[in-house]
């Protein structure tokens, strides 16, 4: 049975000299695996633009139980993102996200409405952003929303000028912890100012290369702590800091 789907691509593999399978997730089946064809007809151009990291599409999937691969007719874009796989320092991004929404989500078998809502928000503002700052923070803002889609956000009302983050309990404190899992109070403030900031804002948070760097160990090792993915490391993160690291 055809069902309406919305998805976001995250890798696709080679299955075959005629196909391969791309790895999404959906806002209504969670992560699906689907059959693309690849061959070099303009149909599968098209098909094959809509496949590139963290492309927004809808189609009509052939749902069937005990069916692990999906087929698909009538793909589309859901929301128009050229910019985003045509700049470089976008593409980074992009695939950076990929990468971690297909570790993160694994073993998603549904939909999440708000995370659905964050990726297409988080896609469409790095289409959109036109100044290098905004789009060298993009990855760190996206972390720290799924952090708050995922309810392990930090809890900003024990934040206080001077305090540690506790990254395991996700909490500010006057002291430092038992354990090696905190930030001290000049590090813990970054956490304050981005919890204030939208896509439209993001240029306003001014890092180094180096800091920026930082900023992202950080955040994947809080997420890691909180389960949202494993501690491997992501090939994607070298590539990032090799875009942006002035």
């Amino acid at each position: 049975m055809y069902r309406h789907i919305q998805g976001v691509a995250l890798r696709t593999v080679r299955y075959n000299d005629n196909k391969s399978i791309l790895t999404a997730w959906t806002s209504q089946l969670g992560r699906v695996s689907l059959l693309m064809p690849s061959t070099s007809s303009r149909e599968s151009r098209r098909r094959r633009a809509l496949t590139m990291p963290m492309s927004l599409f809808e189609a009509e999937a052939d749902v069937k139980p005990g069916r692990e691969i999906m087929s698909v007719r009538d793909m589309r874009p859901a929301v128009v993102t050229a910019s985003v796989s045509a700049d470089v320092s976008k593409a980074t991004v992009a695939i950076f996200m990929a990468e971690f929404l297909d570790n993160m989500l694994r073993e998603a078998a549904v939909g999440d409405e708000a995370l659905w809502k964050l990726i297409v928000d988080t896609v469409t503002a790095l289409d959109q952003a036109t100044q290098a700052a905004a789009i060298a923070n993009m990855h760190i803002w996206f972390l720290y929303r799924l952090c708050v889609v995922a309810g392990v956000e930090p809890d900003m009302s024990t934040y206080g000028k001077g305090r540690v983050f506790d990254m395991r309990s996700g909490t500010f404190r006057n002291s430092a912890p038992g354990h090696s899992d905190y930030l001290e109070s000049s590090e813990a403030e970054a956490i304050a100012v981005l919890q204030r900031l939208t896509p439209r804002s993001l240029h306003l948070f001014r890092l180094t290369g180096a800091r920026r760097a930082t900023a992202l160990d950080v955040a994947l090792r809080y997420c890691a702590l909180h389960g949202l993915h494993s501690s491997g490391n992501m090939h994607s993160t070298e590539i990032l800091r090799a875009v942006f690291r002035d």
